[in-house]
């Protein structure tokens, strides 16, 4: 069984998680500029992707959330992550079939506009990475039909914001 986290623990995971931030935010251009020579943009762009299902796995086996709200633990990522909320909405489009979480980010973490990334046009798919593998958690929790996570819009390409849908079938 898990040991819970007293004030303490939590502390010094936050302080861990920031300073885990500042060392993204000084590396993350070479290791997508060294994917990008070693395997391409597209190569590089699925990389990315499951660098975050491997980061997102770790964060649900850390704090095991019982939510099966998609877009409360949209909130929860962004909150442990970059200690903010400040800079994004999720919208929820429900179809007939389908359920759309379109993730605005007008903020991003990982995208520098003032870095320019050649090659690779939407740097932040690591994030999509992380949202698939909250889904898989999710999905052992209460089982979901299928679901599919995109990137579609970056800051780093002159985008107003990054864009991260998420599509759940009913």
């Amino acid at each position: 069984m898990a040991k819970l986290m007293d004030k303490t623990d939590i502390l010094k995971l936050h302080s861990k998680i920031y300073v885990g931030n500042l060392l993204i935010k000084m590396y993350y251009p070479s290791v997508i500029a060294f994917l990008n020579e070693k395997v391409g943009a597209e190569g590089a762009r699925e990389r990315l992707f499951q660098v975050g299902q491997e980061v997102g796995r770790g964060f649900m086996n850390l704090f095991n959330p019982k939510t099966t709200d998609v877009k409360k633990m949209i909130y929860k990522f962004y909150k442990l992550m970059w200690n903010t909320t400040k800079n994004v909405k999720v919208k929820v489009i429900k179809g007939k079939h389908r359920i759309f979480y379109h993730v605005i980010d007008k903020k991003c973490g990982l995208c520098d506009p003032e870095t320019v990334l050649e090659g690779l046009d939407i740097p932040c798919a690591s994030i999509g990475g992380y949202f698939d593998a909250c889904l898989e958690h999710i999905s052992k929790i209460s089982p979901l039909p299928s679901y599919k996570v995109q990137t579609i819009k970056s800051i780093n390409t002159g985008d107003p914001h990054c864009e991260h849908v998420i599509e759940i079938a009913r």
